[in-house]
C-alpha cells in the first residue's frame, strides 16, 4: 500500500487521508482496558481480603472451642480424682462407704460462708458423716429462709445434733458488699440488709474503729454474734432446749490468714434471753 495515502491518527491507529476517526474511539478503548484491569485487580484484592479475614471470622469459634475444652477438662479432672479418692478409701477401709450409706449421725449442725475457701470438713479435720452441713452468703440465719430452717429443723429434730456452729471467716466478701452503699440489685441487696442492720445495732463501735480491714473483721465478729442469736429465737431451738436440753449454740471466726478458727460467742441450752423473744407455750 502506497505509505503517501496512509497516516497514523492520534489513536496510534492507521487511517486514510481524509477520514475522520471514530469520535472518542481511542478513549473508549483505552477506558475498557482501564476498566478490565480494574475490575481484576479489585476482585484480586477481595479475594485476598477473604483469605486474610479467615482467621478473624473463626476466632471467636476457636476461642469457645478452646474454652468449652479448658471446663470439659476440669470437670473431667473432678470426676477422675473422685474415682481416685473413692479407690484410696476403700484401700484404707473396705466398708467405708457401706458405714456412711446406712448411717448419718452428725454431732454438728455446721452454718457456715458460702466461700469456696472455707470447706467445713477441712478445716476442722473431720470426716464425711461428722457434720452437717448448710452454707450460704455471709452464714445469715434468717426467720424468713425456709431453706436454712427446714436444715435446722431436720438437724434438731430429726439427726438430734448436739451442737449447732455459727462459722463466719475474716475477709468475707459479703460483710465487705454490705458496708458500702453499692446497689448490688434486688436479690442481693435484699440478703445483704441483715448485714446492715448488724452494722446499724453497733455503729458506734465499729465507727470508732479507723482502719478498714480491722472494722471488717470485727462486723464479721459481730454478725456471728447476731447470728447465733437468731438461732436461739427460733421455736426450733427452743423446745429443744425444753425438752432435751440441747443442742449448745457457738459462734466461731474462722481465719483465712492462718487457718486457726476463733470462739467469739457461745450459747448454752437453756440460755436467757429478751423475753419477746421466748416461747411459752411450747
Amino acid at each position: 500500500m502506497n505509505r503517501a495515502w496512509r497516516r497514523k491518527s492520534s489513536s496510534g491507529f492507521v487511517t486514510e487521508p481524509g477520514a475522520r476517526p471514530t469520535p472518542g474511539f481511542s478513549r473508549k478503548g483505552k477506558g475498557q482496558k482501564a476498566k478490565g484491569n480494574w475490575q481484576v485487580k479489585n476482585r484480586f484484592m477481595l479475594i485476598v481480603f477473604a483469605f486474610c479475614s479467615l482467621p478473624f471470622a473463626f476466632c471467636p469459634l476457636l476461642f469457645g472451642f478452646c474454652l468449652f475444652s479448658s471446663a470439659m477438662k476440669s470437670y473431667e479432672k473432678l470426676l477422675r480424682d473422685n474415682k481416685a479418692w473413692a479407690a484410696e478409701q476403700l484401700k484404707l477401709n473396705p466398708n467405708y462407704f457401706d458405714g456412711l450409706a446406712h448411717l448419718q449421725t452428725p454431732e454438728f449442725l455446721w452454718i457456715g460462708c458460702s466461700d469456696s475457701r472455707v470447706p467445713a470438713n477441712e478445716i476442722t479435720g473431720t470426716q464425711p458423716g461428722e457434720i452437717f452441713v448448710h452454707r450460704n452468703v455471709a452464714n445469715l440465719v434468717i426467720n424468713t429462709d425456709v431453706n436454712l430452717l427446714s436444715v435446722l429443723d431436720y438437724a434438731v429434730n430429726h439427726l438430734k445434733v448436739r451442737h449447732v456452729i455459727v462459722c463466719g471467716h475474716y475477709g468475707c466478701g459479703g460483710i465487705k458488699a454490705a458496708s458500702t452503699t453499692t446497689d448490688f440489685k434486688p436479690v442481693l441487696n435484699m440478703w445483704l440488709r441483715s448485714i446492715k442492720d448488724v452494722y446499724r445495732l453497733h455503729r458506734k463501735e465499729l465507727d470508732s474503729i479507723k482502719n478498714e480491714e480491722e472494722r471488717y473483721d470485727r462486723l464479721v465478729e459481730l454478725n456471728v454474734v447476731e447470728q447465733v442469736t437468731n438461732l436461739a429465737k427460733t421455736s426450733i431451738v427452743q423446745r429443744a432446749w425444753k425438752n432435751e436440753n440441747r443442742p449448745h449454740l457457738h459462734g466461731w471466726v474462722y481465719g483465712l490468714k492462718d487457718g486457726i478458727i476463733k470462739p467469739v460467742f457461745e450459747m448454752n441450752a437453756g440460755t436467757p434471753m429478751d423475753p419477746i423473744y421466748e416461747y411459752t407455750d411450747l
